[in-house]
């Protein structure tokens, strides 16, 4: 499905406008940018609906990384779909999960796959590198 390049950019400045909430630790902004009927596939056998996930899951980054930021290093645009490249940092200053704070830093690559309707996130299907993130955070044996 071919853009014009209107559309091109306003999906290009979705993504950026997301990138720029996260990293402001905004979860107002955050929410505003996620499409309440908003699905969420990655890691979970069954998805996550609701634009309240969204906010679960960064209330919870920024309780375990306050310092918590992504740098969106490429952004790919086809119809309704975004591709993201992304590098996640953080440093583990509080728990995550069942996983104590370590106070060691991670920064590990992502790839995320968002569709678009009515100018919001409306669905979301990730992978991040966690084996890496683990072994930086010290989480697993040869840390």
């Amino acid at each position: 499905m071919a853009l014009h390049p209107p559309e091109r950019s306003a999906r290009v400045a979705l993504a950026r406008a997301f990138e720029a909430a996260v990293n402001a630790h905004d979860l107002a902004a955050i929410e505003a940018l996620v499409s309440p009927a908003y699905i969420e596939h990655q890691g979970m056998a069954e998805p996550m609906v609701g634009s309240e996930a969204v906010r679960g899951t960064f209330e919870a980054l920024y309780a375990a990384f306050p310092d918590y930021r992504i740098d969106l290093e490429d952004v790919i645009v086809d119809g309704d779909r975004i591709a993201m490249r992304a590098t996640q940092r953080g440093t583990q200053s509080g728990p995550l999960g069942p996983m104590p704070a370590t106070g060691r830093s991670m920064e590990v690559l992502t790839i995320d796959i968002v569709r678009v309707e009515d100018g919001q996130f409306a669905e979301h299907w990730g992978l991040g590198d966690i084996e890496t993130m683990a072994r930086q955070l010290g989480w697993t044996d040869g840390a």
